[in-house]
C-alpha cells in the first residue's frame, strides 16, 4: 500500500506529530515520543472499552485487579453483574477463605458523562458489610464525587477514572500485546577510567 497516498481513516482526521526541540537530547526526544504514543494508546483503549459489551467490561476490571495483586489467586475474582445487582458488578476475595472482600462497580461512560456523588452513595449503600470498594469508570468523577470518596469514614473507597484505568491496563498489559521493547543506554564513565 502506498503510504504517501493513503486516505485518512476519517474525512477530518488530523495528523498528529511530536514537536521536539532540535537542542533536545536524544533521551528527551524518546521520552516525548513515548508520552505521545502512550496518550494515543490510552485513547484507543478507552474507545475499545466503550465499544465492548458491559459484561466484558466487568470481567476486564476484575481481571485487572487480580493482575494488580488483589486476591489470593486467579480464582479470587468474580463478576456479579446482573440487572438488579444493587450496584455491585464484581467482587475480589482477598484471602483464600473469602473473609475479606473488595466490591467493584464498573461504569462505561463516554468522556463527557461524569460520575457524580449520587452514584457513589448508591455504591456505598450497596456495600453493606464490606469495607472496601473500587469504583471504575471510563469517564471521570466530579469534584463533589471525589470529595465524597475522600471523606468516607466507614468505607475505604478507591476511584479509578478512565485515564488511570488505561494507565493501569498499559502497566499490567491487560488487553495488549508487546510489539517492541527499547533499551536506552548511556556511557559508563567509570568503565573507561
Amino acid at each position: 500500500e502506498d503510504v504517501e497516498n493513503a486516505e485518512p481513516e476519517t474525512p477530518n482526521a488530523e495528523v498528529e506529530t511530536v514537536q521536539t526541540d532540535d537542542d533536545s537530547l536524544p533521551e528527551e526526544k524518546i521520552d516525548l515520543t513515548y508520552l505521545f504514543y502512550k496518550s494515543r494508546l490510552k485513547r484507543e483503549i478507552l474507545d475499545h472499552i466503550i465499544d465492548c459489551h458491559p459484561s466484558f467490561f466487568e470481567q476486564l476490571v476484575v481481571n485487572l485487579l487480580l493482575e494488580m495483586g488483589y486476591g489470593s489467586d486467579e480464582l479470587s475474582g468474580r463478576v456479579l453483574g446482573k440487572s438488579h445487582d444493587g450496584g455491585i458488578d464484581g467482587v475480589i476475595y482477598e484471602d483464600r477463605l473469602g473473609l475479606s472482600k473488595i466490591y467493584i462497580q464498573a461504569k462505561r461512560n463516554d468522556t463527557g458523562n461524569t460520575i457524580g456523588r449520587p452514584l457513589l452513595q448508591a455504591f456505598v449503600g450497596a456495600m453493606q458489610d464490606v469495607q472496601k470498594g473500587v469504583f471504575i469508570t471510563t469517564s471521570s468523577f466530579t469534584k463533589e464525587a471525589r470529595n465524597y470518596a475522600e471523606k468516607q469514614q466507614q468505607k475505604s473507597l478507591k476511584l479509578i477514572d478512565g485515564d488511570l484505568l488505561a494507565e493501569l491496563m498499559i502497566k499490567y498489559g491487560i488487553g495488549l500485546e508487546k510489539v517492541q521493547t527499547y533499551t536506552v543506554y548511556k556511557i559508563n564513565e567509570d568503565y573507561f577510567e
